[in-house]
């Protein structure tokens, strides 16, 4: 713990700049898009008084990709935000189900994880996820719903979900989604600079002169963020990493660290608590492929 408390200390003192590989996959052609605005996040000089705006040449053009329905899949820092899969354009009308993005298990019971994005125009609270298990025969297996893990999900914004059954993966043969989604509550905000102070590979024994001194050596994220909003009394940290294909692998989350039990002020900074990932099927991968980080604050 000592470690982890060092990196802490030298993590709060500076600003990660995080570069995530970008994820392109197709969705269905979609007409009749409605354009959606970005909750960009504040320039570098707004947040860092001490700055001079002079001193930089910001631009706030994502780039990357276009996929086959127009969607523009750049990895994206915004508000409460980081990631691919934030979408400029919208159906106006749903919360859908990214097909790409649905990790299924492949032996035992049924189980997923995978996102939900929020194609209305307004801010919406957590979406309720069914899922109807389906035979060869066209017969109902049973049904199974979960929540997103993200809530005050942004017009465009994608949110992590999983759930699980107690109906053997090898009987189902099709899968029809349903989302719900709840009003947005006033309570939530989503106005924080999010930032990786480290980040540990599994197996990894030392960090900038550092020895680790947590064998077996699991992952760990570690993160923080300023408070862009009026004071919080609680924040959560939520993690997911996706494969190559736009699959989600692993799904974390993280609260505040104690020495942030009474909240954090306008203007604060504060850390969460580590994720630190042991399974040694999932940890080893997790530092080769790319991250999308949310934070929720009361």
């Amino acid at each position: 713990m000592d470690f982890i408390r060092k990196m802490k200390v030298v993590a709060l003192l500076v600003i990660a700049v995080i570069s995530v590989a970008s994820i392109s996959y197709a969705e269905s052609a979609k007409s009749n898009k409605v354009k959606v605005d970005l909750p960009n996040k504040p320039e570098i000089w707004e947040i860092h008084k001490h700055l001079k705006k002079e001193d930089f040449d910001p631009s706030t053009s994502p780039s990357g990709k276009m996929d086959d329905s127009g969607q523009d899949t750049a990895v994206r820092t915004l508000k409460g935000f980081v990631g691919p899969n934030y979408a400029t354009q919208v159906n106006g009308k749903s919360v859908i189900v990214l097909s790409n993005s649905l990790n299924v298990s492949k032996s035992g019971n049924w189980a997923v994880k995978g996102l939900v994005r929020n194609e209305t125009t307004s801010n919406i609270g957590a979406v309720t996820i069914e899922a109807k298990l389906i035979s060869s025969k066209g017969t109902l297996l049973g049904t199974v719903s979960t929540k997103s893990i993200v809530t005050k999900i942004r017009p465009g914004e994608p949110a992590p979900f999983e759930m699980t059954s107690s109906i053997p993966v090898s009987k189902v043969a099709s899968v029809q989604w349903i989302t719900k989604p709840t009003a947005a509550q006033d309570n939530i905000s989503r106005e924080a600079n999010i930032m990786v102070d480290y980040e540990l590979a599994y197996g990894q024994q030392d960090y900038r002169g550092f020895k680790r001194n947590d064998p077996p050596y699991p992952y760990v994220l570690a993160t923080s963020f300023d408070n862009l909003s009026g004071p919080i009394k609680t924040a959560q940290l939520v993690a997911a990493w996706l494969d190559e294909t736009g699959k989600v692998v692993w799904i974390g989350t993280a609260s505040l660290d104690s020495a942030f039990k009474n909240g954090v002020g306008v203007d604060g900074s504060a850390t969460f608590n580590n994720i630190v990932v042991n399974n040694s099927k999932i940890a080893p991968m997790l530092s080769q492929i790319p991250y999308t980080l949310w934070v929720i604050a009361k």
